[in-house]
């Protein structure tokens, strides 16, 4: 399996930021609401130095059992086999998550 293939690791350990799930020492939480505000999945990639699967991974995470459930959980629903390893991963061809003024939007339409 290719390096980019292997599993990403969401690390929950209480003696680590107080139990918060994480990726390579940054909360789901903290990557998820970035994109959440607004940030691109690119954008968030390069300020963390993460790739752009441990990114929706993080998204997915907090989309499925997390801070943005109610909001994500369609497209949670919709990226969940292949970020959890199911289906072939083309992790380019997979959508970003919707931004908070996105959901306003198609709320509004």
């Amino acid at each position: 399996m290719p390096a980019d293939q292997d599993r990403p690791v969401v690390v929950i350990d209480p003696a680590l930021a107080f139990g918060r799930p994480q990726i390579k020492g940054v909360t789901t939480g903290a990557l998820a609401g970035r994109v959440m505000g607004g940030d691109s999945v690119n954008d968030v990639v390069e300020d963390f130095g993460l790739t752009r699967r441990e990114v929706l991974l993080a998204c997915w995470h907090e989309g499925i059992q997390g801070e943005f459930q109610r909001q994500w959980g369609g497209w949670a629903a919709e990226v969940h086999a292949a970020l959890g390893g199911w289906e072939p991963l083309d992790v380019d061809a997979l959508p970003d998550p919707p931004s908070r003024d996105e959901l306003t939007e198609q709320a509004a339409a």
